[in-house]
């Protein structure tokens, strides 16, 4: 995990070893990508007071 404290930019990519601990606990892979958004979400509510959450976005790219 990258993090770049000027841009408030966290770049966190997972690994084949997250992969491998996910399907052998029989969690879908959708599901361990929603956790992933959501804990996105809870650290954004954590840093920010009001409801403007517009410096705030989540990308996912999914390929091959």
């Amino acid at each position: 995990m990258n993090e770049d404290i000027n841009n408030n930019r966290i770049e966190a990519s997972p690994t084949k070893e997250l992969f491998i601990y996910m399907l052998t606990r029989d969690i879908p892979l959708i599901r361990a990508i929603l956790d992933l958004v959501d804990n996105s979400v809870d650290g954004a509510t954590s840093l920010k007071s009001g409801n403007d959450y517009s410096p705030f976005w989540i990308r996912i790219n999914v390929t091959k």
